[in-house]
């Protein structure tokens, strides 16, 4: 006589269920925890300016033009001025900073590639190219943006990411970052990776404060210490 498989009650798959969705909810936002402004940010730029590595620079694109295209919605005029000027910032960071860039990721969209150009424009960074990442496509969801982070991570080296703000918020905090906003990390021992500062480019960099009109991207509410607010 054949013995059929045990079935689970419904009840039993359900609460299965919600425990499964839990634990990949928490895997998802490791390190969800708010990343640090003002000093605590400050004390993460004198580090990398040493040319301190072992961090991850997830940076959002610059602004963009209306629509969803990855393949053909470009940077606005002020979003290819955003994107040098925030190679600026990190050429103002000096030699030591500039050596201990060993990466620059970006995702297949064309916003994200001319904002890598313009970086590398003003950085001046002849070392280094921007490789497109094809795991980093758009709504490619965290785990992929994950994948890619544990590729680029050196002790001694930084690596620097530019994608999306849905892929890179449940990293760091519930607030999207904002055009050319970035969240810097690094790995804990347990293999996770935790947010250090959260940063725009005029706080890389205090001279370029009030140079360009920095927008809060398509509308997303970057309330924390009430600034962004068009």
């Amino acid at each position: 006589m054949t013995r059929r498989p045990a079935m689970l009650a419904p009840g039993v798959l359900a609460a299965v269920g919600i425990w499964v969705a839990l634990l990949l909810a928490l895997g998802a936002r490791e390190s969800a925890a708010a990343c640090p402004v003002g000093q605590a940010a400050a004390e993460v730029v004198d580090r990398l300016k040493r040319g301190e590595g072992g961090y991850i620079i997830l940076l959002r694109h610059a602004e963009k033009e209306r629509g969803s295209d990855c393949r053909r919605i470009r940077l606005t005029g002020p979003g290819n001025a955003q994107a040098k000027l925030i190679g600026e910032s990190f050429r103002s960071f000096g030699p030591a900073f500039a050596g201990s860039v060993s990466r620059l990721y970006h995702s297949p969209c064309r916003r994200t590639r001319e904002t890598a150009s313009g970086i590398l424009e003003a950085t001046e960074w002849t070392h280094l190219s921007a490789e497109s990442e094809a795991a980093l496509k758009r709504n490619s969801g965290v785990t992929a943006l994950r994948s890619v982070m544990d590729r680029a991570y050196e002790n001694d080296k930084n690596a620097l990411i530019v994608a999306h703000s849905d892929e890179i918020t449940p990293l760091h905090e519930a607030d999207a970052l904002t055009c050319g906003e970035a969240a810097v990390m690094s790995r804990r021992q347990d293999g996770a990776f935790e947010c250090h500062a959260r940063l725009m480019p005029y706080e890389w960099n205090p001279q370029l404060n009030g140079k360009i009109h920095w927008p809060d991207c398509e509308n997303h509410n970057a309330t924390r210490q009430g600034r962004l607010r068009d």
